[in-house]
């Protein structure tokens, strides 16, 4: 099996964003909770970070967060694998609402003991190996973004898969003891596509080319019309192993 230039997989009948045929009081109505959601959030804790991976879902709570003027903290975890795509796009998104997202990266010394343990390519022969590089390169930092937090956002969804389908939208991160909120985790696919049109925010452009979820270069690739939302991460595992322990 060939798993080089994954991201850049060739595919035909890619996913493509599906329309919305709710009503406008329904879609008003969602809005309207999200920022509620949001503004209570804010006011009840004292230190709140945002996770944000540059989705669709991410970019819609970055708008939200600063049109509002919440004062929540922005964050994004650089793995050092992420997608050309992802880093430019973490630019424009940047200028475009007028703020810092703070970059938090993998200790260099943590990643170079880890190439010494594998190779590129042994996260595709082994889970535990697959598991460890997860670790090093996006548990740890969280970790540390979330060192002063007292709750954290995310733009986690239950129609993404089938290991999301059963959060809710406020849980205890047990890791750290502090509340975890995903407010759009209600919202449908079309829900969230059609905000983002009408809000005209910025799109990343590797979900217009066939890819609804976005992680790490090596581990992502396009899904095809009827496969599940995360069916392009880490492709070759079960649906039931798709998650990297960030969300665990």
């Amino acid at each position: 099996m060939n798993f080089s230039n994954s991201v850049y997989r060739p595919m035909t009948e890619r996913w493509q964003p599906p329309e919305y045929e709710g009503s406008e009081g329904e879609r008003l109505a969602k809005a309207k909770r999200l920022d509620g959601q949001l503004a209570q959030i804010a006011a009840e804790h004292k230190s709140v970070s945002f996770a944000c991976s540059f989705s669709i879902e991410d970019i819609i709570l970055v708008e939200r967060i600063t049109s509002l003027r919440l004062g929540i903290a922005i964050f994004a975890i650089d793995t050092g694998r992420l997608p050309g795509e992802t880093l430019g796009f973490a630019d424009e998104v940047e200028h475009h609402f007028n703020v810092s997202i703070q970059r938090i990266a993998p200790d260099s010394e943590s990643l170079q003991r880890l190439a010494g343990l594998q190779h590129d390519d042994d996260i595709y022969l082994s889970e535990s190996f697959r598991k460890q590089c997860c670790e090093i390169r996006k548990l740890v930092p969280l970790g540390r973004a979330l060192a002063h937090a007292d709750a954290w956002v995310t733009g986690m969804r239950r129609e993404q898969s089938a290991t999301r389908a059963s959060i809710a939208y406020k849980e205890i991160d047990h890791a750290r003891g502090i509340a975890k909120f995903n407010p759009l985790v209600e919202w449908s696919t079309a829900e969230v596509w059609s905000f983002a049109r009408q809000h005209k925010i910025p799109i990343h452009p590797l979900h217009e080319r066939g890819y609804p979820s976005i992680g790490c270069a090596p581990c992502t690739r396009a899904v095809r019309a009827h496969e599940d939302l995360r069916a392009g991460r880490w492709w070759w595992l079960s649906n039931d192993s798709k998650e990297c322990g960030l969300h665990q």
